[in-house]
């Protein structure tokens, strides 16, 4: 990658910032709603990884930068970058590529640049945005964490004697309709997580202080999203939850927007099945005939 485009990511950009304006229009008037809860928890200052659950392919990094307003750099699969125009495009755009076991093995090599820029990135006090499940899915679950985001973390705080002072923002994204107009966007930003807490974890066992960061980040992000663990059961909590979210919403929480109470709401249906599905699977089986 040469100079200029390196120096772009970690650099502001007038020019970003002007198609971003226009991007976050068009996606402003995509949606009938869009709900942002937690801004406060990003850090004013210093590097900072956002790391939010992925259900809508590249509806979710526009709905973490429209949210921050950050120039923030955003780390995405390797295969929408193989035509050398679009590879040009998505680097001016801020974006890095990450190789995966899909993608050949002969080219896992090359994350070593991705993640050296994204270095770099959090060296210059900017942000970047990974995918901690390192994959999609079209339904309100959250997929099993990868380490790609602690791996980051720790060679960035690695390389500076863990002193550079590094935040992992959980972030929480949930659409009330995944492909048509007219639908409810949450954006929600959790706690941050300061990765120089796990220094000591590191030092003594570097692979369990990956999995340490890696549950840490889960925990911070199941409060912020729409899980429905339950496989199974996948169409008859979505069913219940569009037969009595509204109902719910209506007697909780007063005094805040519908659309907070109606998020609140779907976590408490879910959070009673899995109580019911755990204690009393029988009476679910009597609720799934009865739809």
């Amino acid at each position: 990658m040469n100079q200029p485009s390196k120096k772009h990511l970690f650099s502001y950009s007038w020019l970003w910032n002007l198609l971003a304006t226009y991007i976050f229009f068009m996606h402003r008037l995509f949606y009938k709603s869009i709900v942002v809860v937690g801004k406060e928890h990003i850090p004013a200052k210093g590097p900072v990884i956002f790391a939010p659950n992925h259900q809508n392919a590249l509806m979710d990094p526009l709905a973490v930068l429209f949210a921050n307003r950050m120039q923030t750099v955003f780390l995405a699969r390797a295969d929408i970058f193989r035509k050398p125009l679009l590879r040009k495009i998505f680097t001016w755009m801020k974006i890095l590529p990450v190789y995966r076991i899909r993608d050949g093995k002969e080219n896992l090599q090359n994350n070593e640049q991705s993640f050296d820029l994204a270095i770099e990135v959090l060296e210059h006090g900017q942000s970047i945005g990974i995918f901690p499940e390192a994959a999609h899915s079209d339904k309100r679950s959250l997929l099993p964490l990868k380490k790609g985001v602690p791996r980051v973390a720790f060679l960035a705080e690695e390389k500076n004697n863990f002193g550079l002072g590094l935040q992992i923002v959980p972030v929480g994204i949930y659409y009330s309709r995944y492909y048509n107009m007219g639908g409810v966007l949450h954006v929600r930003f959790g706690e941050p997580i300061k990765v120089d807490q796990f220094q000591k974890d590191y030092v003594e066992n570097s692979q369990k202080a990956h999995l340490k960061l890696r549950d840490a980040i889960a925990e911070g992000i199941k409060p912020l999203a729409i899980d429905i663990s339950k496989k199974g059961w996948y169409e008859i909590y979505e069913s219940l939850l569009s037969l009595l979210t509204r109902r719910l919403a209506k007697k909780i929480g007063k005094g805040r927007r519908m659309r907070e109470r109606e998020f609140e709401a779907q976590k408490h249906i879910i959070a009673s099945l899995d109580k019911l599905l755990e204690n009393n699977p029988q009476a679910l089986d009597v609720i799934k005939k009865k739809l």
